[in-house]
């Protein structure tokens, strides 16, 4: 016999345009963002009790990734931030991001080790001037230019 699976929604306000979900196993948190705000989203399993968290980022959010038991990686279309979970604080991180006129942040990725990368993107979506880039202490690296958007599948 198949099993049956039950959906539930959780709890919180409707998001704009929800994004980037992310388990944080060490909280039993669910992470998200809305790209229409710069709030940054959580629900805790299995109480269910949701929270948000407005964060003074440049721009509205892009994305939220796990970097360790303590901490997350907090993107806005502007500004990459190292986000610890308890205190709720908030800390730029690397560098100078390799942003030009009329592009911004859109995804990224932390590997295992605690190498992030990133992806800027067209603001229009329309001109090839983002590309992905890996953080190597302050610098970031290219790896790849001429991106329209990068996002998740590129990851």
């Amino acid at each position: 016999m198949p099993q049956k699976y039950r959906f539930e929604r959780v709890p919180g306000p409707c998001d704009t345009l929800p994004e980037s979900p992310c388990w944080h196993g060490s909280t039993h948190r669910l992470f998200w963002i809305d790209h229409g705000s710069r709030d940054l989203r959580s629900v805790r399993f299995p109480e269910r009790e949701f929270f948000a968290v407005p964060l003074e980022t440049k721009g509205n959010l892009r994305f939220v990734k796990s970097l360790n038991t303590t901490h997350l990686i907090v993107a806005s279309e502007c500004g990459l931030y190292r986000f610890g979970i308890e205190e709720r604080q908030l800390t730029p991180i690397g560098g100078a991001l390799p942003l030009s006129k009329g592009t911004c942040l859109n995804d990224g990725a932390v590997h295992p080790s605690g190498t992030i990368a990133i992806a800027v993107s067209d603001i229009d979506e329309s001109d090839p001037t983002g590309g992905f880039y890996v953080l190597s202490g302050d610098d970031w690296t290219c790896i790849r230019r001429n991106i329209v958007i990068g996002n998740g599948p590129a990851f």
